[in-house]
């Protein structure tokens, strides 16, 4: 069974996750616009935590803040706590980690 800390592991804390959905020349611990709505400033950072997962913080609205997870779910629709493992299988398929499912 896929797990959250295997695609963390797998996706370096998040990082890959970020990048792959998040398009556009942003740097982690750079200021960017936020994809989900029409940001009139650039108050979104991608940061890695003490924990070492990576983050999205948005400055001007704390509402858009989150994991790598956090982030899929928004970006599809998906209530995260409802939908968890729906949002695990879509970063699964879309970033193509289907060896996560082989042990």
């Amino acid at each position: 069974m896929l797990k959250k800390q295997d695609i963390l592991s797998r996706t370096e804390g998040g990082l890959q996750v970020f990048q792959h959905y998040l398009q556009g020349n942003w740097r982690v611990g750079k200021n960017f616009k936020n994809p989900f709505y029409d940001d009139k400033n650039a108050s979104c950072n991608i940061y890695k935590d003490k924990q070492g997962i990576y983050k999205m913080k948005d400055f001007g609205n704390d509402a858009y803040s989150g994991d790598c997870f956090w982030f899929v779910a928004t970006m599809r629709g998906l209530n995260l706590k409802t939908s968890f493992p729906e949002v695990l299988e879509t970063i699964v398929q879309e970033l193509g980690l289907y060896s996560l499912c082989d042990g």
